[in-house]
Parts: C-alpha cells; sequence; structure tokens
C-alpha cells in the first residue's frame, strides 16, 4: 500500500497532490492511504473522504485512525 501525508495543506496544495499521486501510481496498487490529520481541524479529511473525487477511485474505507482514509482504487486503464 502507498502511503501520502497531506497534513498541514491547504485544500487546494492537497487536491494537487492527490491527483498527481492518483495519476502516477503504477498500475497494480490498488491502495492508497492519505494521512490528512485531524486534530489541527477536519477540512482536509472531510475534503477526503466526503468532497474529493478521482477516477481511479473505487470505494473510500474510513479506519479506526480518524487522521487517515484508505482510498481502494480501481487498476490504471
Amino acid at each position: 500500500m502507498r502511503e501520502i501525508d497531506i497534513h498541514g495543506l491547504l485544500v487546494t496544495q492537497a487536491k494537487t497532490l492527490l491527483d498527481h499521486t492518483l495519476n502516477t501510481l503504477p498500475k497494480g496498487v490498488f491502495e492508497l492511504r492519505v494521512i490528512h490529520g485531524y486534530r489541527g481541524g477536519n477540512v482536509l479529511q472531510q475534503y477526503v473522504r466526503k468532497s474529493y473525487r478521482h477516477r481511479r477511485i473505487e470505494r473510500v474505507l474510513l479506519t479506526m485512525n480518524s487522521g487517515e482514509t484508505i482510498l481502494r482504487l480501481k487498476d490504471k486503464s
């Protein structure tokens, strides 16, 4: 599983980084752990879990850790 840390970024910066990461992940990678934090506010958490969209995302999975979200991915076409 690949991982990306976006906490501390603005939403626009996080979107750019998420887009770039998802567009460049190699074929065969099916999960991305997004570390967004939550103690400094939940803007990024809510963005990743409810607003962010990308053609590779199949499901958004919540974990027991409120500071992360797992993105289950479709295979790269």
